[in-house]
């Protein structure tokens, strides 16, 4: 599932969640209950939903070529009886996310369809994708490409980390260690 949330200073944020299944729950026909689960400790998307409540869901499935979308508002619950629905091996979440969803809709597949997205013969080798450390440098804009962070790189993160990613003239994403414009549908190097 991939969550989309937008904040006031540091625009759109799109970020995948997922677990064992069960980590998002059905309370009642109009509201959803995602359970937090630690990442990477930034909490963009959480910080963008107590300045915007505005929500999109986008949930994508391995050999099925439609996708299903909720658009919703959404908030943070610390309640101790809906993160009691949410303990995995004895650890509690801190807080559960709760979506009003307002519309739900399947999507058509000619994206998926004429990407081939879930035809293995496509994807991509390891070998063939930037290392960590490149995309790093690339995120971060160090004047290096280490395939392991430096310490003049793990500096300039830090100093970076609460920045947001802009361009003046395009919006990017960071996807995979390659630009990708937005809409282009094709990569650029970064």
């Amino acid at each position: 599932m991939l969550l989309a949330t937008c904040g006031l200073v540091t625009g759109v944020d799109c970020s995948q969640r997922g677990d064992q299944t069960g980590f998002l729950q059905v309370l009642d026909e109009r509201t959803l209950l995602i359970r937090d689960r630690q990442g990477n400790n930034r909490i963009d998307s959480l910080r963008n939903i107590v300045e915007q409540p505005a929500v999109g869901l986008l949930f994508l499935a391995p050999a099925i070529n439609e996708r299903f979308l909720i658009n919703g508002q959404a908030k943070i619950s610390v309640d101790p009886t809906l993160i009691g629905r949410f303990v995995v091996s004895g650890q509690r979440p801190k807080w559960v996310v709760i979506v009003t969803v307002q519309e739900a809709f399947i999507q058509c597949s000619r994206a998926i369809l004429r990407a081939d997205l879930w035809n293995r013969a496509n994807r991509s080798t390891r070998e063939q994708l930037p290392s960590p450390g490149t995309m790093l440098a690339a995120h971060t804009r160090c004047l290096s490409t280490p395939t392991s962070m430096t310490p003049m790189c793990a500096t300039r993160c830090q100093r970076r980390s609460d920045e947001p990613f802009r361009d003046s003239q395009k919006r990017f994403e960071i996807f995979g260690g390659l630009l990708m414009t937005a809409g282009a549908g094709q990569f650029l190097p970064s």
